[in-house]
């Protein structure tokens, strides 16, 4: 069996310790993301985690485009501004407005 970064054995179970990356902490609210494998086979158990860690990737990498796509959005004018204000609470979550 070939050994993969951030796999380890809790107790009967392989477990995969991935790190979120720095710029990615806040948004994801954690430095790490522990995900139980499901499996006690060590050959599973790494293909499992291959999988995992794409699957990882491929949400840290939406995340930064998310963050690029919202900082890049244009300041709010103070029409907007009280327009959103004035909605109930409820209405502006849906919108996703201020």
């Amino acid at each position: 069996m070939a050994k993969f970064p951030g796999l380890t054995k809790r107790q009967n179970t392989w477990v995969l310790r991935a790190f979120v990356p720095k710029d990615l902490q806040t948004v994801f609210g954690r430095k790490e993301i522990v995900k139980a494998l499901g499996t006690s086979d060590p050959a599973e158990a790494v293909k499992r985690a291959k999988i995992k860690t794409a699957e990882f990737e491929t949400k840290f990498e939406t995340a930064r485009r998310e963050m690029k796509s919202t900082a890049a959005d244009p300041v709010p004018t103070p029409a907007a501004l009280s327009f959103c204000r004035s909605m109930t609470p409820r209405v502006r979550a849906r919108r996703m407005c201020c």
